[in-house]
């Protein structure tokens, strides 16, 4: 999923998503080998940006029993302003996971929190309610959400059956998650939007 939009232009996909990254785990010592999972940038790529990286100061290495290791130097004086930049995440982001969603099964509605709305106190990241989910493209999908936020995904997965259930019996955690006035609903063919404000 390669986001576009100003952000992408100014810093490049890979630095972004990188910055991301560390900005999610500041205080974590992490390796070359662990980032590349991550953020899946190829380990060429990754080798430049953590380069260039440590050629400004903006990531440290340091050594781990013989492996080298890399965190977010904090010390940075742009520390603060560039952690509010680099998680506006903007609309290009969503419209392609809108469309990079759509392909995991009949979905009918995608509730977005936590981390996509900078709320940490949410339980979980993203609802999903979907018919005929296929697994493997679910987490396929996930994984490259995980990728371009730089941290892992909490998510739920209902049938609209589960979920128009749910609802109807005033579960807590479904009614949670429809009142948030916070949330982003990235698709909603199950009347979610029209259910809050009746």
């Amino acid at each position: 999923m390669l986001q576009k939009g100003p952000l992408t232009y100014l810093f490049g996909h890979n630095k972004l998503k990188l910055l991301r990254f560390f900005f999610y785990n500041p205080d974590s010592y992490i390796s070359f080998r662990e980032i590349a999972r991550r953020t899946k940038i190829s380990q060429k790529k990754l080798e430049e940006e953590l380069k260039e990286a440590k050629k400004y100061e903006v990531i440290l290495e340091d050594e781990e029993n013989g492996e080298a290791v890399y965190t977010l130097n904090r010390g940075i004086p742009v520390f603060e302003g560039l952690e509010r930049v680099v998680f506006e995440l903007g609309e290009p982001f969503f419209r392609e996971m809108a469309d990079k969603v759509e392909r995991v099964g009949d979905v009918q509605a995608v509730i977005l929190q936590g981390v996509f709305v900078e709320r940490s106190e949410d339980r979980i990241d993203m609802c999903l309610i979907v018919d005929n989910v296929d697994k493997k493209k679910l987490t396929a999908f996930v994984r490259t959400v995980e990728a371009e936020l730089g941290t892992e995904v909490r998510y739920t997965l209902m049938s609209t059956d589960e979920f128009v259930y749910r609802r109807e019996m005033f579960d807590r955690f479904v009614w949670n998650l429809i009142e948030n006035g916070q949330k982003r609903v990235l698709f909603d063919r199950i009347g979610i939007e029209e259910e809050k404000n009746s």
